[in-house]
């Protein structure tokens, strides 16, 4: 079986029973039907990108918030291929409709806020393919933002 960037989280679902997972922003038709499938077998649901274009709208605050409830701790990994290519140009699968910016930010502010989120991780990040290291820039901006909700939980 060929690896893809989301190997990993169907590992973690395939060796634990008790964890669960949320992709925020995922495409729908950048992704396969078996994916989908996938997911479903595993009891995961998801938000597509579309949803989130120019806001968290309530249901999908809720959603996130009883994912947080239903689960111990957060571990929030963000795929930088999931921001529009305009801002983060620097990754392997360029997102023509990828979220923006600051709607990952509002994602992210949200989240690690959250007592439950311990961990909080980047990847799909490639400096050969970035402009102006703007994809580096805004990575680190991000983390910032963690770094800023980290000292507000203390």
């Amino acid at each position: 079986q060929m690896t893809s960037s989301g190997t990993m989280f169907k590992q973690i679902l395939d060796n634990d029973s008790q964890a669960s997972y949320l992709p925020i922003g995922i495409q729908r038709y950048g992704n396969t039907k078996k994916l989908f499938n996938t997911a479903t077998s595993l009891n995961c649901s998801w938000i597509y990108e579309e949803e989130l274009v120019n806001e968290i709208s309530n249901e999908n605050d809720e959603k996130i918030q009883n994912f947080i409830n239903q689960n111990d701790c957060i571990i929030l990994t963000l795929c930088m291929d999931v921001i529009n290519a305009s801002e983060a140009p620097g990754v392997s699968a360029p997102s023509s409709f990828g979220l923006s910016g600051k709607i990952v930010r509002e994602l992210i502010r949200k989240i690690t806020s959250h007592k439950k989120t311990i961990s909080f991780d980047i990847c799909e990040v490639n400096p050969s393919l970035d402009y102006d290291n703007r994809t580096v820039k805004l990575a680190a901006n991000l983390i910032n933002e963690v770094f800023m909700c980290v000292d507000k939980k203390k």
